[in-house]
Parts: structure tokens; C-alpha cells; sequence
């Protein structure tokens, strides 16, 4: 990431006439947080092809605010003062910023923070598969909002093979956006085994570098792959573009 310059960057909230919305506004560009209402939910898939997809187990998260879509290339430079990825003009403002990097993701909402002074974080794995599910309003569904992938999905077999803007299909049970394809989404947790046992907010982090969770697949990915309860760590596509999606704890706005 370049250093960062920025001149004045002004924050407000303004609150929304659904009160399970509020909107952020960062030098003018608007980030619309949606509410969480925790629960209790069966997080990994028994059946996947994929060992760190399973075993399935009982996991509890309290209430949270998440980003209605991933951080878009327009508020990364709001932020930073500087593009990322395979930006090259304005015509792709409104598609996800490609953060492949870790560092740069932490950089980022580093300076988020001091920008909003607000404590903004990147998601818990088990907030996004919750969230991912659709909380509280979950249908059960393969995908984040449908069991058709084409409804919900950027993927390999409906995309130009790069990311388009987000919120170009439809969103899911909360309102939440592109969730399922686009980009991989990271996570702040590092990518280790699951353990059957009933959890509660949790947060799995190694006690030796271990790389970082990524949820949700990407455009290049097949459907297979990019389930709701799908895994991938930070060194199994090292080369493919990631995203970033921000949540607040419940009492910060």
C-alpha cells in the first residue's frame, strides 16, 4: 500500500428509516452497515468434499453490524488517498477493492479507524458464515441468498473473469450483498481445523503464524466451491484477488 495522504475526511452517521440499517458516511462515500441479530446456528457442512469444511458444529454469535458489501475501490481511495489491485479509473469506483494481501488489508483498516474513529474490524469466520446464511432470517440455502448461484453468485461461468461492481445480483435474507463470488473475503481468524464442540463468539487464532481464513469464493472459482459454508486459506490462491467486508460491534453506531 502507498503511504497514505489524505486531507480532511468528514464522518457522520445518519440514521436510517429501518433501524436494522445506519449508514456511514466517509468523505462522501456512503457505507451502509446492516444489523446482525445473533443466534445459534450449525456452522461447516458434514458432507463437503473438503476436510476444513467439516465437522459441522453448534456455534452462538452475539449481535453485530456488517457491511452491506464489500469494500468498494471508491472507499479505499476515500480512506487511503491510493488505488489498489487492477484499478485504473473511475468507471470501477463501485467494484470490490482486490486487498490480496493480508498486510495491506490490516493497513487499511488501520487507517479506517483512525479516519471514522470508529473500531472497525474485519469479521470473525463464524460472523461471516452467519451472516452469510442470513442470521436469524436464515431459508437454508447452498449459496448466500438463494440455491441458485446465478441469482447471488459472481462466479467463473456468469463472469467477464474479473470482478464487476457489487451489488449487481441479489442479496440475501439480511440484505447482505455478494457474500457468495466476486471476491474471497478474508477473515480474522487463522485457518485451522474445526473442533466439534458447541462455541460461542468465537475466534481462532494459532499459536504459530498460521495463514488467514477466506470465505465466500471468488470469480474464477467453480460452483462447487463457493458454498456458504466453504474454506479457503490465504496460501491456496495466493495469486487470486481477495476482498475485504467491515463489522462494528453492535454499540459502536
Amino acid at each position: 500500500m502507498k503511504r497514505v495522504l489524505f486531507l480532511s475526511l468528514i464522518l457522520f452517521l445518519a440514521s436510517c428509516a429501518n433501524p436494522n440499517e445506519k449508514v456511514i458516511k466517509i468523505n462522501d462515500v456512503k457505507v451502509r452497515m446492516i444489523k446482525v441479530e445473533g443466534g445459534t446456528f450449525t456452522m461447516g457442512d458434514d458432507y463437503s468434499d473438503y476436510l476444513n469444511d467439516k465437522p459441522a458444529h453448534e456455534v452462538t454469535v452475539s449481535d453485530f453490524w456488517i457491511s452491506e458489501t464489500e469494500v468498494t475501490n471508491q472507499l479505499f481511495y476515500a480512506v487511503t488517498g491510493s488505488t489498489i489491485g487492477n484499478f485504473q479509473d473511475e468507471s470501477q469506483f463501485q467494484e470490490p477493492a482486490g486487498i490480496s494481501s493480508y498486510y495491506d488489508c490490516i493497513m487499511f483498516i488501520d487507517t479506517l479507524r483512525k479516519v471514522s474513529l470508529l473500531p472497525f474490524d474485519l469479521p470473525t469466520e463464524a460472523q461471516w458464515e452467519y451472516a452469510a446464511k442470513g442470521g436469524n432470517l436464515s431459508k437454508g440455502y447452498k449459496y448466500s441468498g438463494s440455491d441458485n448461484i446465478d441469482e447471488v453468485g459472481v462466479y467463473i461461468n456468469n463472469s467477464p473473469l474479473t470482478s464487476v461492481d457489487v451489488k449487481s445480483l441479489k442479496p440475501n435474507e439480511l440484505g447482505i450483498y455478494d457474500m457468495t463470488g466476486n471476491l474471497w473475503e478474508w477473515c480474522k481468524d487463522d485457518y485451522l481445523p474445526y473442533m466439534d464442540i458447541e462455541e460461542t463468539d468465537p475466534l481462532h487464532i494459532g499459536e504459530v503464524p498460521t495463514p488467514k481464513v477466506l470465505r465466500g469464493g471468488g470469480f474464477e472459482d467453480q460452483e462447487s466451491r463457493i458454498l456458504v459454508t466453504s474454506r479457503l486459506s490465504e496460501s491456496d490462491f495466493f495469486n487470486s484477488a481477495r476482498g475485504v467486508r467491515l463489522v462494528l460491534p453492535i454499540d459502536a453506531i
